[in-house]
């Protein structure tokens, strides 16, 4: 039996609907129809693909994950290692989101502080 790397699978759910993975799900899916289902039973959170995605400063991908998951919820740890990573692209989207609308779902970012910095 063919094995599946269950991290990726996971990845592919907080990717769906994100319009550059498309046809890597469509593909995945032709080929291995029984995995996809399995793995697409499941959600995982957007989050688990931030610390790469500040990494790679790839805002575009950033940005299809605020789109598809607003409000998207950032641990302010995460944010500062945005930072130190130079993110530049990634860190003023998420400031520029996280301060948009009144609304949480206007804004599109939510900053998690620990709750240590919550007055």
């Amino acid at each position: 039996a063919w094995g599946h790397d269950n991290a990726f699978l996971g990845d592919l759910t907080a990717l769906q609907g994100v319009a550059r993975y498309r046809s890597l799900i469509e593909a995945y899916s032709a080929l291995y129809p029984d995995a996809i289902r399995k793995a697409f039973t499941s959600r995982y959170p957007p989050s688990r693909l931030l610390r790469r995605i500040f990494e790679a400063d790839d805002a575009p991908l950033l940005e299809a994950l605020i789109d598809l998951h607003r409000p998207l919820a950032i641990e302010a740890s995460l944010l500062c290692h945005a930072v130190e990573c130079r993110a530049d692209r990634c860190v003023g989207l998420a400031l520029a989101r996280a301060k948009g609308g009144a609304l949480a779902e206007q804004r599109g970012i939510r900053i998690d502080y620990p709750a240590v910095f919550r007055a």
